[in-house]
């Protein structure tokens, strides 16, 4: 199956191919920002489970492959030939698992509420739109109508946007805190431009007791009509948080506290911002 490009940043491109689990982050220079993104994102993913964090997912992070390692693309030729389009070879390379796009009921929604008319049906039918991953910007209400270069893939979703779909922003906002706090105490790091997005996640099926089997005719098939081990046909959107790359660690006196505290203000408008003329803000 082939490799495609589904995002990307000034860190990194992303190639993956439809239908896998797992996603290749290439590096687009020679500096050591992509280890640092697989060395925080580890870091930061162990505090969350440490902390029983689950409300918002991280992705799991599999491995990072050097520039040098140059049996990795050896073993990997179409990988090799699509990165030559994203990117220089050898380049490092971080592996993760695939966050999955927004279901297609909330991209047709999307579309119908947020893209011009001109460009609905183009929108309709650009495959990039299916690489759904919204971004919430709880502490913006600055949303305007989104002009002719409507894309689904990282859509930036403002305040305003999400009170006129009457999204629960409030549980997002408890959800960001917890997130936060636990990047700032637990894994004592400034949680520098972090993104929070909304992707989805599969539901895995609900096993049945003992007894209920036990009631059942032989032979009978106990699982999804799909086959499948976990339910496709029934995903749950949830908050993902994403991109470690420029986390930085944080002393936990009055430096570190100064170093958070910038790294919140610069960072894209997620965060709550009090005291907006919204009362929701």
């Amino acid at each position: 199956m082939v490799y495609r490009k589904i995002g990307g940043g000034a860190c990194g491109a992303i190639i993956a191919q439809d239908g896998k689990s797992m996603v290749t982050k290439l590096s687009k220079s020679d500096s050591e920002e992509l280890w640092n993104d697989f060395v925080m994102h580890r870091l930061i993913a162990e505090k969350f489970k440490d902390c029983g964090i689950t409300q918002i997912e991280i992705p799991k992070c599999y491995g990072f492959i050097p520039k040098t390692h140059q049996q990795f693309w050896d073993n990997n030729p179409d990988l090799a030939n699509a990165a030559k389009d994203v990117c220089n070879l050898p380049t490092h390379a971080l592996c993760a698992e695939r966050i999955l796009p927004l279901p297609e009921p909330t991209r047709t929604l999307l579309i119908e509420k947020f893209c011009p008319s001109r460009v609905k049906s183009e929108a309709f039918n650009s495959a990039s739109n299916k690489d759904c991953l919204v971004r919430v910007y709880l502490g913006s209400l600055n949303g305007r109508s989104i002009n002719r270069f409507f894309n689904l893939r990282n859509l930036k979703l403002y305040l305003n946007h999400m009170i006129e779909l009457k999204m629960d922003v409030a549980g997002m906002a408890s959800d960001m805190a917890v997130a936060l706090a636990t990047m700032h105490w637990a894994a004592k790091t400034d949680a520098r431009d972090v993104e929070f997005v909304l992707g989805s996640s599969t539901e895995p099926l609900s096993a049945m007791t003992a007894s209920e089997i036990a009631a059942l005719p032989p032979n009978s098939l106990v699982g999804p009509q799909s086959g499948n081990l976990e339910d496709f046909h029934h995903r749950t959107t949830v908050l993902w948080l994403l991109d470690f790359n420029q986390v930085r660690r944080i002393t936990m006196d009055e430096a570190g506290v100064a170093m958070a505290v910038e790294a919140f203000l610069l960072n894209d408008p997620y965060y709550p911002r009090p005291l907006q003329q919204n009362p929701v803000a």
